[in-house]
């Protein structure tokens, strides 16, 4: 489900940012495919948007009502902080497996104590020698 709140709020960016009125006039994106039925050279459509609907018709008209509504503020603010600080959006199996398979972390570290600096603890020893 992530991958369609992600995608409705890529859709978006263009209307946000005062380009377009609505996302079907901007045309880098897959919203003429995803909502209009307008074939793509580029574009093919993944296997969840597929789950929307049995015909072409079916999943555009259901893409569409997405866009009837806003996006959720927690959902929005979870996409943005995950692209701020580089993290994977999903559930926990979908973080885990993009952990594997990137070699690097793409979930967010527990909050605990911060490290001291050790430019800090050089002048704490100064001051003690003074």
């Amino acid at each position: 489900m992530y991958l369609l709140v992600c995608q409705h709020y890529i859709e978006l960016n263009p209307v946000r940012a005062g380009l377009v009125e609505c996302p079907a006039n901007y045309r880098w994106f897959s919203y003429q495919a995803n909502g209009l039925c307008k074939a793509l050279s580029l574009w093919a459509p993944h296997e969840i948007y597929q789950q929307l609907g049995v015909t072409w018709e079916g999943r555009a008209e259901r893409y569409l009502q997405m866009f009837e509504g806003q996006i959720d503020m927690d959902q929005l603010k979870n996409i943005r902080e995950s692209l701020n600080k580089g993290l994977a959006l999903g559930n926990d199996r979908f973080r885990k497996e993009i952990e594997h398979l990137t070699a690097r972390r793409v979930t967010p570290l527990k909050p605990g104590p911060k490290p001291k600096s050790k430019n800090k603890e050089k002048l704490a020893k100064q001051e003690l020698l003074l």
